[in-house]
């Protein structure tokens, strides 16, 4: 067998440690094989290995996709992309060091390089704070101590019980430290229209689940636990090019009002105009128009947040909404992102996403 602790030493300390790898994985690997240990397994955020892949499948995490690439008794397995998002596994025939014009930008994509020794992989989960005395109590906090490794999957402790849950943390965009609370990544141009309610915060933890959502519940003693003051929300189409609404609220009194909207039973709509700011990415006619959303009784466009709909599901779901116009949402066959809420005028394409987030 090989000198397990020699060849854990070989894993990078520059990978996307974020990601939530099981248990140490160890398959035999002949002796006559212990001098492939040198070589380094090399994990990628951001990239995937295209022309190359023979085969996709179902990966929980890059553990798990890791260990599909183990499994091929084909002997064709030399790298993985994984999509986080979608949890699509990519077995790839060959290494990016001898394709590097092939490694290309794809969001929410870790590439990563295996050892693979006939059907045998060696890997472990690197030393990150993300066990139960380290945890934080959110991605803000991981950020602030210093200890982010970059977007992906985190454990936090909110309360301090021990037992902390994992998140994805985007730690990049407008200083970073959000929670993804919800998903809505489109793996079909017919999209589910099953959605499961939580009442419990710590289903954040479900964030790859896409039919699943917080209730009011949740998220007002989510909010309370983390300490939170801001929600984001992003959504993009494919249609009619790249549509993407990217707005979040400010930290101002109209910005702390629509936050505190969303995260409790209040039933006071809430100015739109002043209370949010408008992401570098964000192309929208939606944002640029807030004097036209909402609803209020039988009066339209009246510089208001969401619209009469179940207190459970305002977060997404006619988030914002100008009337016969312009809107964003998501739920059932009501698919928006800055087009018009009624299905049968708004289209949808593999790929298209929406996504919540807090901090």
């Amino acid at each position: 067998m090989v000198d397990l602790t020699r060849c854990i030493s070989t894993m990078p300390t520059k990978l996307f440690f974020s990601i939530s790898i099981p248990l140490v994985l160890l398959f035999a690997i002949p002796s006559t094989y212990a001098s492939r240990c040198s070589k380094k397994m090399e994990s990628i955020y951001g990239k995937a290995l295209v022309n190359h892949t023979y085969n996709t499948i179902e990966a929980d995490n890059l553990g798990d996709c890791l260990m599909r690439c183990a499994q091929d008794f084909s002997d064709k397995c030399r790298s993985t992309n994984w999509d986080i998002m979608t949890s699509k596994c990519e077995l790839n025939n060959a290494k990016y060091e001898d394709h590097k014009v092939d490694l290309m930008d794809k969001d929410a994509s870790v590439y990563m390089t295996s050892i693979v020794t006939g059907q045998s992989v060696l890997m472990t989960k690197p030393s990150i704070p993300t066990e139960k005395k380290n945890a934080a109590k959110s991605c803000q906090d991981i950020l602030q101590s210093g200890r982010s490794m970059g977007d992906g999957e985190y454990s936090i402790d909110p309360e301090s019980t021990g037992n902390p849950i994992k998140v994805y943390c985007d730690m990049s965009t407008e200083g970073g430290g959000w929670i993804l609370i919800k998903n809505r990544t489109l793996s079909t141009p017919v999209p589910s229209i099953a959605l499961t309610k939580s009442d419990d915060y710590r289903d954040i933890s479900k964030h790859s689940q896409l039919d699943m959502y917080l209730s009011i519940k949740a998220l007002s003693k989510l909010r309370t636990v983390i300490g939170a003051k801001q929600l984001r929300w992003f959504c993009t189409k494919k249609r009619d090019g790249s549509r993407i609404f990217h707005v979040m609220t400010k930290t101002n009194t109209e910005g702390t009002k629509v936050f505190e909207y969303f995260t409790d039973s209040s039933k006071t709509y809430r100015t739109a105009c002043g209370s949010f700011d408008k992401l570098a990415d964000d192309n929208s006619m939606l944002s640029q128009n807030c004097r036209s959303w909402g609803k209020d009784g039988d009066r339209l466009r009246v510089d208001k947040w969401n619209w009469e709909v179940n207190q459970d599901m305002r977060i997404f779901r006619n988030v914002a909404r100008w009337e016969n116009n312009y809107a964003f949402g998501m739920y059932k066959d009501e698919f928006s992102c800055d087009d018009q809420y009624n299905s049968a005028k708004s289209t949808v394409s593999t790929g298209d996403r929406w996504l919540v987030y807090i901090r």
